[in-house]
């Protein structure tokens, strides 16, 4: 089961968060924060990911890369990134 079978429609972005933190053995801190190493990045890239993927009913994205880029105190062009890569390493487009 994937983490978006997995996660609720009502799931908000600091709860995706807390779940992709804690399945990664970090704390939501650390995977919003600057800190950079490979592990950490690839966590806050697929907490990225995955909140890009909840949708509303009618198919379209819950959450902007705006918002997101926000809530993680970056700019949006950076979740527009880490999706894709996050993407690319799992496989899935």
């Amino acid at each position: 089961m994937t983490i978006i079978e997995a996660t609720p429609p009502a799931w908000n972005m600091q709860e995706i968060l807390a779940h992709v933190a804690a399945r990664h053995n970090f704390t939501s801190q650390e995977v919003r924060g600057d800190v950079v190493n490979k592990k950490l990045t690839a966590a806050r890239h697929e907490a990225m990911w995955t909140m890009r993927q909840v949708t509303w009913p009618d198919g379209k994205a819950r959450y902007s890369y705006p918002q997101i880029g926000t809530f993680f105190k970056r700019d949006h062009t950076t979740g527009m990134s880490a999706c894709k890569r996050h993407a690319e390493r799992t496989k899935q487009k």
